[in-house]
């Protein structure tokens, strides 16, 4: 912990160094704009600080329960993230101006004419665009993160996929999934705002709702507000969910082991007050007219440092061979880890990665730093005769904001077909 604050500390003085110098290049002879750059520059991280002592005096001194002590906390990131984003971004280019200036000295030809030191030097001088694009760069990121702090987080996103599948019992042809995971309903501060998500789930006339794990950030009282909207919730052959690593405690500190499975038995009786079936490391069997499938979950199973709760061969016992299967797991590592190599799973539903709740998403472009932890992050994926769905997360956590990856409600339609190779392109539903 304290190398990682240590390297923190490291990274941001660079990064306030090299904006600073830039900004110095960039305004050498304007000292009205160079002295409000300079206020705005380093004012900034005089608020970060200032903002930071004051927030955690209140905060603790405040007479509140723990997980909303917990949410409080990441008001913290909601102003370091903006400021400090905008800056590396800045600093980065910074870094590129004085490339350019080493190549252009290298290529001056220093070494055989002397005169082109200062050729170069004056190339240098007058050559500042690449200071003028990160500025206006810098700033553009500015604006989008707090965008994605105060409107971004709260845009739910109905994405609709058909999936084909040769194994799949003719009955299920057309049948209605929607997938939600990862609510961390005690990042919300607004009911409404989860009111709002989980009443796109109902416009959707699922016949199965599936809902992948970390219902909490780390506390049962989270879910007190949410009783009757999660009751409300409707689909024709039930409501199914699985536990995720938040859910399981992983990120709290227990007094006892006891208290952690007390935990775990309120969880239990939310879910049965609001009719969900709980899967932990168990199945149940969806029947349609002579036809069925099996709907099975474990609870969170993830590469270390995450916990491995899950039981694949529990899970999956007794099940008849040959049944088209469908797993919901909440770590999409799971997938490549065990499913893949232990088991004839054919579809498994994920969340865990909320897509990082930062990147860019859109027909050309899907890129997110989730893509460098995780091989499969968010969407369709495919191995073989296998597929993962892995959605990006209906809340958020840590940073309250989502930067150009919304939150998500997947509807899924299994199709049945022994000629159909592919699934249809990705229908995404905006809604604001």
């Amino acid at each position: 912990m304290l190398g990682t604050i240590i390297y923190l500390v490291v990274f941001l003085l660079l990064v306030n160094a090299a904006g600073f110098f830039g900004l110095k290049i960039l305004f050498p002879k304007k000292k009205r704009a160079i002295h409000f750059s300079r206020l705005v520059y380093w004012g900034a991280d005089l608020l970060f600080v200032v903002f930071s002592i004051i927030w955690l005096v209140l905060i603790r001194s405040a007479d509140m329960p723990v997980h909303e002590l917990y949410r409080k906390h990441f008001y913290i990131a909601g102003v370091f993230v903006p400021i400090y984003i905008s800056k590396a971004v800045f600093a980065s280019f910074y870094v590129l101006h004085q490339l350019k200036n080493l190549l252009a000295v290298i290529t001056s030809g220093v070494i055989t004419r002397p005169q082109g030191i200062s050729k170069a030097i004056l190339v240098c001088r007058k050559s500042r665009w690449i200071l003028r694009v990160g500025l206006v760069v810098a700033l553009l990121i500015f604006v989008l993160v707090l965008h994605g702090i105060f409107i971004g987080r709260h845009q739910f996103e109905v994405v609709k996929h058909e999936l084909w599948f040769n194994d799949l019992p003719h009955s299920f042809d057309g049948y209605r999934i929607v997938h939600f995971s990862d609510t961390h309903l005690g990042s919300f501060a607004n009911p409404e705002h989860v009111e709002k998500g989980l009443g796109l789930i109902n416009e959707l006339d699922a016949d199965a709702i599936m809902f992948t794990g970390d219902l909490i950030n780390n506390h049962i009282n989270e879910t007190v507000p949410y009783v009757q909207l999660f009751y409300g919730l409707r689909a024709r052959d039930g409501k199914f969910s699985v536990l995720g690593n938040h859910d399981m405690g992983d990120y709290r500190r227990w007094a006892t082991i006891e208290e952690q499975k007390h935990c775990l038995g309120e969880l239990e009786i939310f879910y049965k007050q609001t009719g969900f079936t709980l899967l932990r490391n168990a199945s149940h069997i969806v029947h349609r007219g002579s036809d069925s499938i099996v709907v099975a979950g474990v609870d969170n199973w993830g590469l270390p440092p995450f916990s491995q709760e899950g039981d694949l061969g529990e899970a999956l016992d007794k099940i008849r061979p040959g049944m088209f299967k469908l797993l919901l797991s909440h770590d999409p590592s799971h997938w490549r880890a065990e499913v893949i190599p232990k088991t004839s799973v054919q579809l498994t539903l994920s969340g865990h990665t909320h897509g990082m709740q930062f990147g860019m998403l859109n027909r050309f472009v899907q890129w997110s730093p989730a893509s460098w932890i995780y091989a499969e992050w968010q969407g369709l994926y495919r191995e073989g005769q296998q597929k993962i769905y892995v959605n990006r997360g209906f809340g958020f956590l840590s940073f309250p904001g989502r930067v150009g990856v919304s939150p998500e409600i997947t509807l899924l339609i299994l199709r049945s077909s022994h000629n159909k190779q592919e699934d249809l392109p990705l229908i995404q539903l905006h809604h604001d």
